[in-house]
């Protein structure tokens, strides 16, 4: 695939076809590790911390037979408790504070 390369103020900047970009999972803002080897340019995307994680997250629930809506209602379940926690300590530091 042919692509042009374009000047861009002291830079030159190279367009990363669509159907690359889907089939790399590139977004805006999206680290790119580029290298040169061989006069060939090889641009790969980084992942980052939160990715890997993710993907190990997504992973060990599929192997658990977990599906994205098990997930989402668990999270749920764990915010509303969070929720009572924190009501509830903010009760008791109301207590403290008026005693």
């Amino acid at each position: 695939m042919k692509v042009k390369a374009r000047q861009v103020g002291n830079s030159i900047t190279v367009t990363i076809p669509r159907q690359i970009v889907m089939e790399l999972g590139i977004r805006p803002e999206m680290e790119i590790d580029v290298t040169v080897s061989d006069q060939t340019i090889r641009m790969e995307p980084v992942e980052s911390r939160w990715d890997r994680l993710l993907a190990e997250l997504r992973k060990e629930a599929a192997e658990r037979g977990l599906t994205e809506n098990d997930i989402e209602q668990a999270l749920q379940a764990a915010e509303k408790v969070t929720l009572r926690r924190r009501n509830a300590m903010g009760t008791c530091e109301r207590r403290t504070q008026g005693a």
